[in-house]
């Protein structure tokens, strides 16, 4: 026999009752450390108990949570390795940017000193460079 105490059942020995529940396969699980006293309280039979508290019921209850928190998880898992695998290819990204950026950086610095160099005359002897100052001078005296 069974006693209903505060929405728990308990099974009844003699003058105790002992707490019951259930796991997800259904089967009955009596925890003797946690008892009450049954003087005077109302017995239901193992069938009354199970309809009254609808273990039915919350034993698929407890069946489904467990699926979708193994669905969830092994999603959880795929997402995050995918998040991982992201993560890696965007640090990969971004080494070569800073490749690309270096190498952008030090051509054009090439570049100017080239265009800086082509654009003075280059003068091998002394008489052309006296040539050069005599065309400044004349044109400026014209």
């Amino acid at each position: 026999m069974y006693i209903i105490e505060d929405g728990k059942a308990y099974l009844v020995d003699g003058e105790v009752g002992y707490f019951t529940n259930f796991d997800k396969t259904g089967k009955m699980i009596v925890d003797k450390e946690e008892t009450i006293d049954t003087k005077g309280k109302a017995v239901f039979t193992y069938d009354e108990m199970y309809a009254k508290l609808n273990i039915s019921y919350m034993i698929e209850e407890a069946k489904r949570k467990d699926l979708i928190n193994d669905i969830v998880g092994s999603e959880l898992d795929e997402k995050n390795a995918e998040i991982e695998a992201l993560k890696k290819e965007n640090e990969e990204l971004k080494s070569i940017i800073k490749e690309l950026e270096n190498a952008d950086n030090k051509e054009p610095e090439k570049e100017d000193e080239k265009s800086a160099e082509d654009e003075q005359p280059k003068v091998e002897d002394e008489t052309e460079k006296e040539e050069l100052k005599e065309d400044k001078k004349n044109k400026e005296n014209k």
